[in-house]
């Protein structure tokens, strides 16, 4: 059960990260403005970013379930994973201020 819940957020994820990618790849070749600062690298990152903040959430909620069906060690395992999301997030945030602050 919670194999197919990661594959599922794995296929949605690579989604919306090839989403991004494409995005960003066509946008510099055209030339209406908007669309270029709609599509920025910055914004791109700050996607991202927001989106693995809510990866973050989902994956404790479900670590709850988990541990609340006693499987601790699972938990655990997944609270090592989240613990490295959450010191990577300020550096992202970090480098997104900077990149914003480029010409």
């Amino acid at each position: 059960m919670i194999s197919s819940m990661v594959m599922s957020c794995r296929n949605s994820l690579q989604k919306h990260l090839l989403g991004y990618a494409c995005c960003y790849a066509v946008v510099p070749n055209m030339e209406v403005n908007q669309m270029q600062a709609e599509y920025s690298l910055s914004d791109v990152l700050e996607r991202m970013y927001q989106n693995q903040l809510a990866l973050e959430a989902a994956l404790m909620e479900l670590t709850l379930q988990v541990e609340a069906q006693g499987h601790a060690e699972v938990g655990d395992n997944v609270r090592g994973a989240l613990y490295t999301i959450g010191e990577n997030a300020g550096h992202i945030k970090q480098g997104l201020a900077r990149l914003r602050k480029l010409p």
